[in-house]
């Protein structure tokens, strides 16, 4: 804090020294504006001379009374905290100050994180071990008093939560005790911390907030879909819920731990995955830009984490012949036969036009041209021709689209489409099982394997990168050699008798 500067005024024969009180701590003065120390002297260059030492005593006086405050305030933080690092006076004065106040603020916040992760998930204790955690060290568990106990319990997060004793936990019928936090306690030291950072940590300190630096950075990045953009803000948004929007060096790796392990009952691995490589990219950013120094999502481990995805399923005979024995509006039949019977990717037959639809000049099949560079695709062997089973009736040929599906911002119509498909398909699912509109995709996979045709034939008719790198070469297979495979494909139950 800049002080205002002193002056000489005479009093009676003395020359005084006068300096204004800052107004942040004129409570120290009760209440004075001003204060004036006496020179003892009526000889002015005297006076002159002096002044700048009175004035000097008195800055000191105005930074000790600076740093009462911001001691007291840091000596509660501590206790909430558990933090063991004690502070003084000179700590809180000059350039010394915001160094405490940065290292006193990433100690709270650590432990605020650890306690607000074990009240989420309370652990019972049996009670031959209540005792010794009751007499566990708080300061190191893991020192050489402490082996029974490492011994007697392997969960590391008990080891985390050693220093909540009977104290501080709660006792049960049956004998044992839940190691819980005290969920005042926490919401204080959340309150403390948040009262101490404002009042005296400079913003500069901890940098750009969380949802500063997300705009900084899709500023700069310009994403090929709205929906991967979207997708991206999802994921920083749902950290900034969980941690608050804090300034980006708050935020390290126990922090992003933290984060991960409490949505792992509630999201899946991929989920998990989508959100740390968001995040990852998000402050790879500010790490370029030399914000901060290190990631704190670099290396986040999240194997076996999140809820176990449910795989999709394939439709079996007799899910495929129920599903075309039902009452289906022409053009939504028509959708589903085309899916059923190219293996195409559900955005690639909801998206084409009949001006797709074409003809083989020397061979006179009829084919699916996937390969305008103007409509979205999934990858460039998404770019393909689909030779059509003649099996598969098209209506008499027109204009424009083939389906009215609506259109996303990003140019895609999948989801519009299998909402409306769902509808048919929920119809044959058996149980709870993952049976979606792009399991006919999966089921066609499954039918070119059992006809036994080649995998690079396969990846040719699905639009599948080849797993080797010759199969990368050329252009892929000719319409005739794919359509003497797909023929051998029995595709009857798309044309149930009436």
């Amino acid at each position: 804090m800049e002080y205002h500067p002193a002056s000489l005024i005479k009093r009676g024969k003395n020359f005084y020294v006068q300096i204004t009180i800052p107004d942040e701590i004129r409570s120290e003065f009760k209440g004075q504006k001003q204060i004036q120390k006496s020179t003892k002297t009526s000889d002015a260059r005297i006076a002159e001379r002096r002044k700048h030492i009175i004035a000097s005593e008195v800055y000191a006086d105005f930074d000790a009374c600076q740093s009462k405050p911001k001691l007291n305030l840091a000596k509660k933080l501590q206790i909430l905290a558990g933090i063991s690092d004690t502070f003084n006076e000179s700590d809180w004065q000059g350039k010394s100050s915001e160094n405490s106040a940065k290292q006193l603020v990433k100690s709270a916040s650590n432990r605020l994180a650890t306690l607000t992760d074990i009240a989420q998930s309370p652990l019972k204790v049996k009670p031959k071990i209540k005792l010794m955690v009751a007499n566990a060290t708080p300061a190191n568990p893991h020192s050489d008093d402490n082996l029974p106990l490492q011994k007697a319990i392997k969960d590391k997060r008990l080891l985390r939560r050693q220093a909540y004793n009977e104290k501080h936990g709660i006792e049960k019928g049956d004998g044992t005790i839940s190691l819980t936090p005290n969920h005042e306690k926490i919401v204080e030291l959340e309150k403390t911390l948040a009262e101490f950072k404002q009042a005296y940590l400079p913003i500069e300190t901890f940098g750009h907030k969380i949802s500063e630096l997300a705009e900084e950075y899709f500023n700069q990045r310009d994403f090929n879909r709205q929906k991967t953009g979207s997708s991206k803000r999802k994921s920083i948004n749902r950290f900034i819920e969980f941690a608050g929007d804090l300034r980006i060096n708050e935020v390290n790796k126990v922090l992003a731990n933290q984060f991960f392990i409490s949505l792992t009952k509630t999201k899946a691995n991929g989920t998990l995955i989508k959100d740390r490589s968001s995040l990852k990219l998000t402050f790879e950013f500010a790490e370029e830009m030399g914000w901060i120094e290190d990631n704190p999502f670099g290396n986040i481990n999240l194997r076996n984490k999140g809820k176990k995805s449910i795989e999709t399923v394939t439709f079996t005979k007799a899910q495929l012949e129920k599903l075309f024995q039902l009452d289906i509006p022409e053009k939504h039949r028509l959708c589903l036969t085309l899916l059923a019977g190219t293996g195409a990717r559900l955005d690639e037959i909801a998206l084409l036009n009949w001006s797709d639809i074409q003809t083989d000049c020397e061979t006179g099949i009829v084919y699916l041209d996937l390969t305008d560079p103007n409509s979205p695709r999934k990858n460039m062997r998404s770019r393909r021709k689909i030779p059509l089973p003649p099996s598969i009736s098209l209506p008499q040929r027109g204009e424009g689209r083939l389906f009215d599906y609506r259109i996303d911002p990003d140019g895609k119509a999948q989801n519009a489409a299998s909402k409306a498909l769902m509808r048919f398909v929920k119809k044959v699912r058996v149980s709870n099982e993952r049976l979606v509109v792009h399991s006919l995709r999966h089921t066609y996979k499954d039918m070119l394997r059992a006809i036994e045709a080649p995998e690079d034939i396969a990846n040719s008719i699905m639009g599948h990168t080849p797993s080797n790198e010759g199969g990368k070469y050329g252009s892929g297979h000719n319409l005739k050699t794919m359509l003497k495979y797909m023929n051998q494909i029995d595709l009857s139950f798309s044309n149930p008798k009436e």
